[in-house]
Parts: structure tokens; sequence; C-alpha cells
């Protein structure tokens, strides 16, 4: 019995090229690896990648990918980064046949197609100077039946790296999705790099604190709280959270979930020409305005093909920080979500440049465990969540042992509890009558 989080990071890029042509929506190349140019077809002028399938593909196969993880794991809910926020409007400019395929609206959509479990979805974005980044959750709302309060925000530490919040007040459960900001000069400066993770950190806590205190009037103490997010978080640096004094944490060691780039993944011998580059970068202070990159001897400008010696497999990924944190004291590990595909860690990726994260909670810890049948009989009188567990007993009945209120006693606990009254009763009579006895 577990209940089952996730959070993937789709491709904001991914999706937005979806026109043939690209007339109205250029993509800068200089320096990004040959699994951009599997987002869309090449612009005029460009040159055309062998194999590249354009239109879309890569986004449309981790929309199948994350369809196939709820199908199999049914969580209890997932964080969606790097979204695009569609609605009725955005539907209208798009092509005809392209109409409700395209970023958030295409992913409530799926989700509502979900077969015996009702999921539904919160989805905001944050407008910057650069673009309009938005945040999505899924949810089991079968299990989360409260309508959630939530609020969307962007990062102080870096503008178009949103926190999104949600709380379910009858469940008093707290989601949280964040795509965290991080310092890209300093990544091959472990402490360095790490100063930003922390101000992450930081953001999140005082942020969600905020969230849950701004009603001065009512005290909010979530009994669970699931953090998501792409947190850019390589080096590990965050391992858990503080929440109105609950730790939210994984156990373990988070996977490397990230990133197709010639500088994000290689073979190991790789590795080590791709710090020396980084630091030659650093060095000369050429990060931010570089055009050209070196691989090997051979300086490459433009739109890159990396080769396959280079190391191009999901397996070959350096770098951490797509991540799922969980209050509750039975957390669990985070795992890849492979799916039912062949080797599918020694190929390289055809969806997003992330991978979809995810974490197994355990219902209950075994003191608990004795409560389970009780719960599960007050389940029963949900019809639509009974149903939907009938499906994925292990995900979603996991969920209602889990959400229903904190630890009961058990039958045999009342029992007892009910003796225990029947015979002070019986001994304060004796005591009257012994008493009447000496008078």
């Amino acid at each position: 019995m577990v209940v089952v989080v996730g959070t993937y990071n789709m491709s904001f890029a991914g999706d937005l090229f979806w026109n043939t042509d690209n007339t109205n929506k250029r993509m800068n190349t200089t320096g990004v690896s040959e699994h951009s140019f599997h987002l869309r077809d090449p612009l005029d002028g460009e040159p055309k990648v062998d194999d590249s399938v354009g239109k879309r593909t890569f986004w449309n196969n981790a929309k199948n990918h994350l369809r196939h993880f709820i199908d199999n794991k049914k969580p209890l809910a997932v964080g969606l980064q790097e979204m695009n926020l569609t609605n009725d409007e955005t539907r209208a400019t798009l092509q005809p046949d392209l109409r409700g395929v395209q970023g958030t609206m295409a992913i409530t959509e799926m989700a509502k197609g979900i077969l015996n479990t009702n999921y539904k979805t919160i989805e905001a974005e944050k407008v910057f100077e650069y673009g309009k980044p938005a945040l999505q959750i899924i949810y089991n709302a079968d299990i989360l039946k409260s309508v959630p309060t939530f609020k969307i925000i962007d990062n102080v530490n870096q503008a178009g790296r949103p926190l999104l919040m949600a709380y379910f007040e009858i469940e008093k459960v707290l989601l949280v999705n964040m795509h965290g900001a991080q310092d890209a000069p300093n990544g091959l400066f472990e402490k360095e790099f790490n100063d930003m993770m922390q101000k992450n950190k930081d953001f999140l806590e005082t942020e969600v604190e905020k969230f849950l205190n701004m009603d001065p009037k009512k005290i909010i103490n979530p009994d669970h709280i699931y953090i998501m997010g792409d947190f850019n978080d390589r080096y590990d640096a965050i391992t858990d959270f503080t929440i109105k004094g609950k730790s939210v944490f994984y156990k373990g060691d988070s996977p490397k979930a990230c990133c197709h780039n010639w500088d994000s993944m290689g073979e190991e011998t790789e590795r080590v020409k791709i710090m020396k580059e980084k630091a030659v970068e650093n060095q000369s202070e050429k990060v931010q305005g570089k055009k050209s990159i070196t691989i090997g001897k051979e300086e490459k400008k433009g739109p890159i093909k990396i080769p396959e010696e280079h190391g191009i497999n999901i397996a070959h990924y350096i770098n951490k920080g797509d991540k799922v944190f969980s209050s509750d004291n039975h957390a669990g590990e985070l795992h890849i979500y492979t799916g039912d595909e062949a080797d599918y860690m020694n190929k390289p990726s055809n969806k997003s440049d992330h991978e979809l994260v995810y974490m197994e909670i355990n219902e209950q810890p075994a003191e608990v465990t004795a409560a389970a049948p009780e719960a599960t009989e007050g389940a029963a009188t949900a019809p639509e969540a009974t149903e939907g567990a009938a499906t994925a007993p292990e995900a979603t009945e996991g969920g209602w042992g889990l959400f229903k209120g904190g630890k009961r006693k058990s039958r045999k606990g009342r029992k007892s509890k009910k003796n225990k009254k029947s015979n002070r009763k019986t001994k304060k009579m004796a005591r009257k009558s012994k008493k009447r006895g000496k008078k």
C-alpha cells in the first residue's frame, strides 16, 4: 500500500514549437544539442538534422509518458514545470488541428481521460520580461476532494522560476511545485553554486509559511506536505525543507535526471573535458555571451550534433535536481520512471530533456497499521473514490488510509477502553457500598 507523488519538467520549448514552419516561434539554437531539433522542424536556412521528427513529437512523447505513469501508478499528485498556460483564448490562435493539444490545456484534457479515477489540475503562470512560465499540478480528486486554495509567485532569486502552492482544507494536505533558480556560471564550483540552492530553500520555506498564514484569524497546520519540482540542485544541496515545524524530505540520493545537452551528460572520460571547458568559460567570464562551444578540439557554432562517443544516453546524465519531498515519516526514495520500455536508461531521450521522478510513500507506520481496516471501511461511504481504488489498490487504497485524519483506535482498543470504564464504575459502587456499611 503506497501513495505516489511525482515531478516532471516537460520542456516549454518542446511544447512551443508546434508550427511546421515556425515563422513566429524562433528559438536560439546556439550551443544546444541535437535533442532540441527533435522538438520542431528546422527554420528556413537551418540545416536539417538526420532523423529529425519535428512537429512537437518529443513533447507529445513526454505527455504520453506522463499518461503511462498516471495509468500505472495512480499518483496522488504530479508537479509539472516548464509549462505553457493555455486556455480558450490561446486555443483560438492555434491551427484548427492543434487546438486543445498544447500546454496546460492538453494536460488537463489528458487527465480527464484517466479511467476510473477523477484527476483534476491546477495551473497558473507568472509573466516576466522574457516569457510567461507556468506551473501545473495534477491531483487525484477522489482523495483530495476539497476545492484547493492556491497561489503562484515568482522566484525572487531569478525571474521566470515560479512557485505554486495549493492547500486542501478538509484533507489538510499541502502541495507545492517549484522551478528552482540556478547560478549557471558557477555550475562547476559546488560551494558557489550551492549558495543559490540555499536561497531556493529559504525562499520556498518563507513563502509557504506566508501562504499558510495569509489569514491571521485561521491557523493552518497541514497534516501532509508534498513538495515537487525541478530545483536545479545538481549537487544534492537541498535534502529537506522545514514547514510548520515538519521536516519534508526524501530518503537516499536523488537520481541524475538531467539533461540531454553537451555539458550536462557524458561518459566519465568526457566529463573531465566538460569540467575543463567549464573552468575556461568561468575564468574568461564568457558564459553568458558565449557563441560557440568546443567538443574535443573542434569549435562548434550554432546547432550541433553531439557525437555518440561523448555519451548521449539517459544513463550518461550528470545533473540532479528533479525531486519529491514528503513530510510523512515513512517517505521513500526517489526513482526515475522508465515505464515498460526495454533498456530505457541506455538510450537517448525521445521525450523531455528531464526525466519523470517519483516517490512511493508507505501508507502507515507499523503502530498504525492495525487501524487500516477501519479506514478502508470508512472509504466505502465515498463511492467515487472506492470505484477508482478498485483499479489500482496499491496506490489509491493506500491513499485512503493515509488521509483519514490521523490515528484511529482499533475495535479492540475501543472495547478495552469501554471495559476499563465499566471496571471503574463497579469499583466506585463497591466503595460507596462499603462506606454505607461502616455507617
